[in-house]
């Protein structure tokens, strides 16, 4: 208890350094959210711990602990490990997940293990704050360069309920979305033509590698997306004055293909041949391992192009709605359920700027968001049909859609400059 009080006053003085340097016009913000965020990352502890009666959380921070034994025991054979840990090293029998992507976090966490001497909840806090400081790192860039958008930056990347859940924590994706925000932000600052430094190309590549390490299809949709809109936005739309909508449209998609196709080279599951059999593996996967009312339903899905086009939309409605109220019978998806009314109400609020979107000078943005949200979400409602983990798995989109759809709603606009003026 003492130890884990001492690396809190040390995560405390951190955060008291980030809040100094915060932007005025969001620090108001900043407290509350950073308590949410480690109150998030115990409370993910406990959900693991009674609700779901262990679970990757655990077997994460297990894996770290024994690890990190081994580094106390013999730390070059812990180095070693690191680097190229296989079936060769005597300490791989002992380990619970040793899958590529779940090995990876568990050598991340054994080293928190050695900072913290094996404390759960120390190593959660910090896993928390890495992921709060990139989303608060994102939402002053927000901030600074979109001001009308300030709001919905800070309810959608601090404040909103399963976006902060379930990047808290010792989980992929809390660290998966530390380097996705972190990737974001940096692709924000290049459309607005500011030059980066050395460090932070540094980073960059720090961050692309670590999202590939842990969800390598966050990055597969992501990347593209971002580099077919920065290099229409910084060098072909400067020289293509005269030309339509449809043509630059055209031209996007083109130069989204080059790096997917890039992409698609470097894991199995995107190889062509083997994409569309890899998703209706994990549904079928997930329809054996989870009760038929705790998961969407795709009958007659098939490894074709035909067959995952035909159940796209449904999929799409499925991984931004679901579970329907009706359908939720735990405390939990009821949560989630109500969460998604409340999206489904903002995503129809919103359409209402559809008619404006042709001549905003953020159209193409809007468009980034869009197809990047709709894209994920199909390929993670076709593969991971089980509502729990479809509501984890989508942080990778969801705070994203709802910054756009939360961006000059008016009802958010009055609350936060009542929060603003208000003591």
């Amino acid at each position: 208890m003492i130890i884990t009080a001492a690396h809190g006053v040390v995560l405390l003085a951190l955060a008291f350094l980030l809040w100094k340097r915060a932007d005025p016009t969001i620090k108001r913000y900043f407290w509350p959210a950073w308590i949410l965020k480690l109150a998030a990352g115990a409370v993910l502890g406990w959900i693991y711990t009674y609700y779901y009666a262990g679970g990757d959380t655990w077997g994460f921070f297990r894996d770290g602990v024994t690890l990190a034994r081994e580094a106390r025991t013999n730390f070059s054979v812990y180095v070693r490990f690191l680097w190229s840990g296989d079936e060769s090293f005597d300490v791989w029998s002992q380990l619970r997940l040793p899958q590529p992507r779940a090995l990876f976090l568990s050598k991340i966490v054994s080293l928190f293990c050695l900072l913290t001497h094996d404390r759960y909840m120390a190593v959660a806090w910090y896993f928390s704050m890495l992921s709060f400081w990139s989303a608060w790192h994102l939402t002053t860039v927000v901030s600074r360069y979109w001001p009308p958008a300030r709001a919905a930056a800070v309810l959608a990347l601090l404040y909103w309920p399963t976006a902060v859940l379930w990047t808290s924590g010792i989980i992929k994706e809390s660290l998966a979305l530390a380097s996705l925000y972190f990737l974001v932000a940096i692709s924000l600052q290049v459309w607005a033509r500011q030059r980066l430094s050395v460090l932070t190309v540094g980073l960059v590549a720090f961050a692309l590698w670590m999202l590939w390490s842990l969800k390598y299809y966050y990055l597969a949709v992501f990347l593209p997306v971002a580099c077919a809109a920065l290099v229409m936005r910084r060098l072909l739309l400067p020289r293509m004055p005269s030309a339509g909508p449809i043509s630059k449209v055209a031209v996007w998609i083109a130069l989204g293909i080059v790096p997917a196709v890039l992409l698609s080279q470097l894991h199995p599951n995107f190889y062509p041949e083997r994409f569309l059999s890899v998703i209706t593996e994990n549904y079928e996967a997930f329809q054996r391992l989870s009760e038929a009312n705790d998961m969407a339903h795709f009958p007659s899905l098939e490894p074709t192009l035909a067959s995952v086009l035909r159940h796209s939309p449904a999929a799409l409605l499925t991984g931004l709605f679901r579970p329907w109220v009706w359908e939720a019978h735990t405390f939990f998806q009821v949560a989630v359920a109500i969460e998604n009314i409340v999206l489904a109400v903002l995503i129809l609020m919103s359409l209402r700027h559809l008619r404006t979107l042709p001549r905003s000078p953020h159209r193409l943005l809007v468009l980034s968001i869009v197809v990047y949200t709709v894209l994920l979400c199909v390929f993670l409602t076709l593969s991971t049909p089980n509502f729990g983990t479809l509501s984890r798995y989508r942080v990778g989109f969801l705070p994203f859609l709802v910054l756009l759809v939360c961006a000059d709603n008016v009802w958010i606009t009055r609350i936060f400059r009542f929060l603003q003026s208000s003591k």
